[in-house]
């Protein structure tokens, strides 16, 4: 009884041995298979949200305004190109050199919800503003050009340059992209720094007084955004 007892003990204790070791290398392998659908699953998420937004950017520009249609419409230059793959490379060596850098869901959750509230905005914008939302700024007032003051134009001045901001920046939580992040954050309120100060004086000439009482009544939303009209907190 007792041999058979410690022959019984001994193989037991040999195949409990095993059976963790299968189990180990089992849970390791679903793990390392998690890990691979959640970086697919970024990735797809990040490219579809792209293409959703420059096929519908040119798609807008055709049904509102089609004289201003050009490949411009699809709103891809070199450097946007330079931008996103330097996401696309930020994302791919965090995930290869610090572990457990990406995946967490929340994150992405949270990523997936202020780049879709940037793409409605700005899509808002331009629904809105039909024919007199344009991609360049024009200098002199043309025939078709007035004042948008309805729609989501109510509660914001630029609403396409703020749709556009929180978009870019949300791409970046998505990704979980720190440096992005801040580098896109920087760049997008850098650029509409300069462009929205030159733009409200050129409707200022545009528009007068007109627009001097939308603007006194209507926030920009883009923070520390210098503009030669305060906005009156009513």
């Amino acid at each position: 009884e007792t041999l058979d007892g410690g022959g019984g003990g001994r193989w037991g204790g040999r195949h409990w041995l095993c059976g963790a070791r299968w189990l180990g290398r089992t849970f390791e392998e679903e793990g390392r298979r998690s890990n691979q659908a959640s970086v697919m699953n970024d990735l797809i998420l990040f490219l579809g949200f792209l293409a959703f937004f420059h096929v519908s950017e040119f798609c807008l520009v055709l049904i509102y305004n089609r004289k201003e249609l050009s490949l411009d419409s699809w709103l891809i230059s070199k450097p946007y190109c330079l931008a996103m793959s330097f996401a696309l490379l930020e994302y791919n060596l965090e995930k290869a050199f610090i572990q457990d850098s990406k995946g967490a869901g929340f994150i992405r959750a949270a990523g997936i919800a202020i780049t879709s509230v940037g793409e409605l905005v700005r899509k808002a914008a331009i629904i809105s503003a039909k024919s007199s939302f344009t991609l360049s700024i024009k200098a002199q007032r043309q025939p078709e050009h007035h004042l948008i003051k309805s729609g989501i134009y109510r509660h914001c001045r630029h609403p396409g340059y703020l749709g556009w901001m929180i978009w870019s920046v949300g791409t970046q939580v998505l990704l979980q992209n720190p440096i992005c992040f801040l580098i896109f954050a920087y760049w997008s309120w850098m650029f509409f720094k300069e462009r929205i100060p030159y733009e409200e004086e050129l409707l200022l000439e545009m528009f007068g007084s007109e627009y001097r009482d939308y603007a006194e009544k209507t926030r920009i939303w883009l923070p520390f955004i210098a503009s030669p009209i305060q906005y009156k907190r009513t």
